[in-house]
């Protein structure tokens, strides 16, 4: 403990309010940043790559050469691919947030901290 005081430049007691406040202004609050991911971004995510961008092309030909049920269909099949792809995202998303819900209850630490 001693070792991590030092570190910390802290003595026994802990931080003075005034220490306190001014590392607060220093360094801000002690917090991960939201990395959410915008839901659109992951939507649009299912379109982008190799696969995807085989389909768009051969959607973009179909067209040019007026094969409009070949075009049709391949885009009916990128869009379904690309809903199901977020569908299941979001359900992956949120079976991870309720294990960070039942592991920041279980297992995480309580902090002390000492002030004046």
């Amino acid at each position: 403990a001693l070792k991590h005081r030092l570190d910390l430049q802290t003595g026994e007691d802990g931080l003075s309010e005034e220490e306190a406040a001014r590392r607060l202004l220093q360094h801000g609050r002690n917090e991960l940043p939201d990395l959410r991911t915008p839901k659109w971004r992951i939507f649009l995510s299912h379109f982008t790559g190799i696969m995807p961008g085989t389909i768009i092309i051969a959607i973009i030909i179909e067209g040019l050469l007026q094969e409009w049920p070949d075009m049709s269909t391949l885009t009916a099949l990128l869009l379904l691919n690309g809903f199901v792809g977020f569908f299941e995202d979001m359900r992956a998303g949120d079976a991870v947030a309720a294990l960070k819900v039942l592991t920041r209850a279980d297992l995480s630490p309580t902090p002390v901290c000492c002030l004046e």
